[in-house]
């Protein structure tokens, strides 16, 4: 039997300082989704292949994106860090801590690759931004 578990409470941070191993958590979270884990598939098909059927080995892993969205507030000092990695290019050092009993957390090097801004006319302000991963997760 499958247990659920709440997501209440996950939170996604960005190093503070880089390589000093401090996280500032960005507050108004209210969505992460991701990392997405995919695998290139190299086709290894030859004239030999048994039945005439394709053929493949493993090639490279990716970690893909994670996504977050958030109650926006232009004067939230983590929101305005983040609209401004975009603009700086650079990778950062990121950590996702789940709710779960042993507080799983995910670090990862990536860089925002977007960074969006809602007004709907019946609704509040949301944001949303991606961070392209570079390298491989760690789960700690």
């Amino acid at each position: 039997m499958a247990t659920a578990k709440s997501a209440f409470g996950a939170a996604i941070g960005y190093e503070t300082t880089p390589s000093g191993g401090s996280y500032t958590p960005i507050t108004g979270v209210t969505s992460i989704t991701g990392p997405q884990f995919s695998m290139d598939i190299i086709d290894a098909t030859d004239h030999d292949s048994p039945g005439g059927f394709e053929e493949s080995i493993s090639g490279l892993g990716h970690s893909g994106t994670v996504d977050v969205e958030l109650n926006y507030d232009e004067a939230n000092a983590t929101h305005t860090t983040v609209r401004g990695f975009l603009t700086a290019r650079a990778a950062r050092n990121w950590e996702i801590t789940c709710t779960d009993s042993g507080a799983e957390k995910a670090a990862f090097a990536g860089r925002v690759i977007s960074f969006d801004q809602t007004n709907a006319h019946d609704g509040k302000t949301e944001g949303s931004f991606s961070i392209q991963i570079s390298g491989q997760v760690s789960f700690s």
